[in-house]
């Protein structure tokens, strides 16, 4: 579908359908938890952060990488968005990166090499390779 359509529209549609599962449970949370002042710049910006970068622009770019790659290239990523929402959080937020993250990071990105490594060694490339020698 998303080879079909341009990612901008789906990435809306797709946060459309969100807000409307997403909001008659918010109108319920807080009418049933203490008042908490959200009327506040921290938390305006923490949640227009959210909503543009972590949510909007990421979905975009996600939808736009399957729109031009195929779905199983697309997917030996997805476990490096955590990795990524937590730079962005250091770098826009002040975040404190600790030795968690670096450790979660080094076996995240050795998963997606060992995946990618994996999948050439059985590409049919190089299966054709090794049959000439």
């Amino acid at each position: 579908a998303t080879e079909k359509y341009d990612a901008v529209p789906i990435t809306a549609y797709a946060l459309l359908v969100g807000i409307v599962f997403t909001v008659p449970v918010s109108i319920y949370e807080l009418s049933t938890t203490s008042w908490v002042n959200i009327l506040n710049m921290e938390v305006i910006w923490s949640v227009l952060y959210m909503g543009i970068i972590s949510t909007a622009i990421a979905l975009v770019c996600w939808n736009k990488a399957l729109s031009l790659l195929d779905a199983g290239i697309c997917s030996l990523f997805y476990p490096m968005m955590p990795m990524v929402s937590v730079l962005l959080g250091s770098i826009f937020l002040k975040e404190r990166m600790n030795e968690s993250f670096f450790i979660g990071a080094v076996l995240i990105i050795g998963g997606v090499l060992l995946s990618v490594l994996a999948g050439q060694k059985n590409s049919p490339e190089s299966k054709h390779i090794r049959s000439e020698s």
